[in-house]
């Protein structure tokens, strides 16, 4: 899980160069990574850089779709934006959200029917630019 926020940017969507993140081997499914803040942090967009390759019969694809969710008390609520959440291989892809104070967001994710999904790095962005770095 450390792979999401180790500041390795990969050179495509293929490279195999560092390490990523993946859902194991779960298709057609919702999963979710989760980011813990140390304190409290005022989000204002994130990004996602997506992997996409296969190790035998080991699969791993885009996803159909994703939404980024925010830490409310004890719920889970979907974060607000005007932005569609991108799904383009070979680059980070930018959401901006409602800016939003939270302890902890979530990456939710629909895995496609034949593969899983990968991510080689999650960012996370304050309103004022600076990328949250204190995360667990």
């Amino acid at each position: 899980m450390s792979a999401l926020n180790d500041q390795a940017e990969p050179k495509n969507s293929r490279d195999k160069e560092i390490p990523f993140f993946a859902w194991g081997d779960r298709h057609a499914t919702e999963q979710w990574v989760e980011y813990n803040f140390h304190g409290p942090e005022q989000v204002s967009s994130v990004e996602v850089y997506w992997a996409i390759g296969s190790y035998g019969d080991y699969k791993w694809d885009l996803p159909v779709s994703w939404k980024i969710q925010y830490r409310d008390g004890d719920q889970w609520m979907d974060a607000h934006t005007a932005d569609k959440y991108g799904i383009a291989p070979d680059q980070f892809n930018h959401v901006s959200v409602e800016p939003v104070t939270t302890s902890a967001l979530r990456l939710v994710a629909k895995l496609p029917q034949d593969a899983t999904s990968g991510i080689y790095e999650w960012r996370v962005n304050t309103e004022h630019g600076k990328q949250v770095e204190s995360v667990q």
